[in-house]
């Protein structure tokens, strides 16, 4: 008598079924990469109840073969590998050959096909054994029926009807950024909810999937190495989300999920992207299928890699390279209009059709704003940046400053030292010793640039488009790096610099334009080791916990590499012996303490890292504060040292330091021009 028996075909099914058929977004997924490696053009994909009454898939790829039909739906029957080499060279979306039956195990399904648009032929699995014929339509049409009804158990765990569509939606979604080459139409209860043209035209699904502004604010991407193509689009960093549902990565046309590439490209977006955001990122990666292997999960998301560090740096230089080469001030997106804005990718039960019709209207308004052009305005004069208590003397300084600073930016060198000579003077006769901190001492010295006088048009005028492919329209052409000719006109709230060109109106926040400065400075003097330190004069005793004094000694040589000397005092305690010469009016013991919490919250072990975190750090402390006046030369030395950072567009937080109001957008604020 034995005890261990082999399971029955029906029984094994419903347990195999579990790994693969999970909800019914995950029948959807299944059929549909059916459809794809089918060849199909047109995809059309028909849900009822969310895919739990119904789900219908129809293409019109190569179809199956009446000897075909019910061997389809016997486990482990493929048309796609036949050797075992043949796994090795996957490049079809599916392979496992478990699909068909383990939705046949718990759904009811009928299935229809043709491979030549003459004969047809009709299957039905859980009804009959028997092959009827059917309409000749060139394709495949299958449908599944009461999904789980034999599981109940299976359907206790799904969730509402919202949030399973809208994971269908996510999916359809997907498959459309994966294969704009494709015609996609998903119909929910009998309505159209999305749909593509197969046209090619990336930008085109991105338009579909997000929104007219997410595709103009696209940027084509590509990069090669010997073993990986890279092509893609990445969207400018201030249209950042809050989670990394959004960025989408694609490996020979296949779906995948990789902390490592979602790290690559985050590496990318490197100080761009505020703390905890993430970008809207679509990359297509191919290479040989020798050097992947899919064949991880049933899901076949998860992938393993080879030479997966060169790759990593590939997606990382080809998009920081990528964002070198264009200007990233944003411009005042009004409230409204955020709010209306379409996020694109559905999760958590969001439904794209109940704002679809403001979604249209609100992509009209941003095409008439991008056709309509741009008028010039000029400020008849600065704004004050003095309180009322200022006497009228030196308003009337700062006025006849400025107004000859108007009369002469344009002009030569010679003329040029008439600003100098009113600005020794304005500086002379105003007392800002009292509000004034002292890192401003080396901004007055330094001599407004002509850089700053003059107009940068020139330079932005020579533009081309660097578009390698005739599929993305809003391609955006290669911008210099440098900020536009931008005319300081005042202060606002101690915080914000004022400018204007003929473009708009710009608000820079001073402190991230300093801290943008600091952390260039510091993490290249860093680098190349340039840190001096200066003995104590009296000890520090930083007091820390056993572990904290343990991880600390353990990498005793880090904390060196950025100045900061310790010795062990005791178990609970260490002395501060060193402290860099450049963080002289920083507090040390304050500042050891927060560099400690750092790298012991982030796990910063390598001595790359170590340098870019510690001059954030120091850079954000380092810098002008909020309700800090400053003057125009202060303001002008501020613009030209940001002018000359390579990304001076946000501080290393990601914060934006400059935003921009556009002619147009001003005028519609005043109701000038029509809404």
């Amino acid at each position: 008598m034995n005890r261990i028996h082999v399971l029955k075909h029906s029984l094994a099914d419903k347990i195999a079924a579990g790994e693969v058929v999970e909800r019914p977004s995950s029948v959807v997924k299944e059929l549909v990469e059916n459809s794809i490696d089918a060849n199909a053009s047109m995809i059309t994909i028909e849900i009822e109840e969310a895919g739990l009454k119904r789900i219908r898939i129809v293409d019109n790829g190569h179809g199956i073969y009446k000897d075909d039909m019910k061997l389809a739906f016997n486990r482990h029957a493929t048309s796609k590998l036949k050797e075992d080499r043949d796994l090795f060279h996957i490049r079809t979306l599916g392979f496992r050959g478990e699909a068909l039956a383990s939705i046949a195990s718990v759904a009811e399904v009928s299935i229809s096909s043709s491979v030549d648009g003459i004969e047809g032929y009709q299957y039905e699995p859980n009804q009959s054994d028997e092959i009827t014929p059917s309409i000749a339509r060139q394709g495949t049409d299958i449908s599944v029926s009461h999904l789980f009804y034999n599981t109940p158990a299976r359907l206790k765990y799904i969730k509402s009807l919202q949030t399973e569509q809208a994971k269908i939606t996510n999916i359809i979604q997907r498959m459309m950024l994966a294969h704009p080459e494709i015609a996609f139409k998903l119909k929910v209860d009998g309505k159209v909810s999305i749909q593509s043209t197969g046209r090619g035209s990336m930008t085109e699904v991105i338009k579909s999937v997000y929104s007219t502004q997410i595709a103009k604010d696209s940027l084509v991407i590509d990069g090669h190495t010997q073993d990986y193509d890279l092509t893609g689009l990445i969207v400018r960093p201030h249209h950042f989300r809050s989670s990394n549902h959004y960025i989408s990565i694609f490996i020979n046309g296949r779906y995948i999920k990789n902390y490592k590439l979602n790290k690559a490209i985050l590496e990318g977006y490197k100080t761009l992207l505020p703390i905890g955001k993430f970008p809207i990122v679509v990359l297509h990666l191919t290479m040989d299928p020798q050097i992947i292997d899919v064949n991880v999960h049933p899901t076949k998301e998860e992938v393993r890699l080879s030479k997966e560090n060169e790759l990593f740096e590939l997606i990382r230089d080809t998009i920081q390279q990528k964002m070198q080469s264009i200007q990233l001030i944003p411009s005042k997106v009004s409230s409204k209009k955020r709010n209306i804005e379409d996020d694109g990718l559905v999760k958590n039960g969001e439904n794209l059709q109940n704002n679809s019709q403001l979604k249209q209207k609100h992509e009209q308004i941003d095409w008439l704003r991008s056709d309509q052009s741009m008028t010039s305005s000029s400020v008849q004069s600065p704004l004050s940046i003095k309180n009322k208590q200022k006497k009228d003397d030196q308003l009337n300084l700062e006025n006849n400053f400025n107004k000859r600073y108007e009369l002469n930016k344009n002009s030569n060198e010679d003329e040029n030292t008439h600003i100098k000579d009113d600005l020794h003077e304005y500086n002379k006769n105003i007392n800002h010793e009292n509000n004034q901190s002292e890192q401003f001492n080396e901004l007055e010295q330094l001599k407004p640039s002509n850089e700053s006088y003059q107009s940068s048009d020139s330079n932005e005028s020579n533009k081309s488009s660097n578009s390698k492919e005739a599929n993305y329209e809003y391609e955006q052409t290669v911008e210099s790096n440098r900020l536009p000719y931008l005319e300081i006109i005042g202060q606002a709230h101690g915080t914000y610099i004022m400018m204007q060109n003929d473009e708009g109106l710009y608000l820079m926040d001073q402190h991230a334009a300093q801290e943008r400065i600091n952390y260039e400075k510091y993490y290249e003097q860093f680098g190349q080791k340039l840190i001096e330190s200066q003995l104590l004069m009296i000890p520090i005793k930083i007091e820390r916990t056993r572990e904290d004094v343990s991880f600390v000694m353990e990498h005793i040589e880090l904390f060196e590499n950025i100045g900061l000397k310790f010795e062990m005092f005791s178990d609970t305690s260490l002395i501060l012996n060193e402290w860099p010469t450049m963080y002289h009016k920083v507090e040390p013991t304050e500042a050891a303490h927060a560099m400690i919490d750092l790298m012991i919250e982030k796990e910063v072990l390598t001595i790359q890292d170590i340098m870019e975190e510690a001059a954030i750090m120091m850079s954000c402390k380092m810098a002008i504060k909020a309700n800090e006046q400053l003057n125009f030369a202060q303001m002008n030395a501020l613009l030209n040292a940001l002018r000359e950072t390579s990304m001076p567009y946000t501080c290393p937080h990601g914060r934006p330091i400059i935003i921009k109001w556009s002619v147009s957008e001003l005028e519609k604020l005043f109701n000038r021009i029509q809404q």
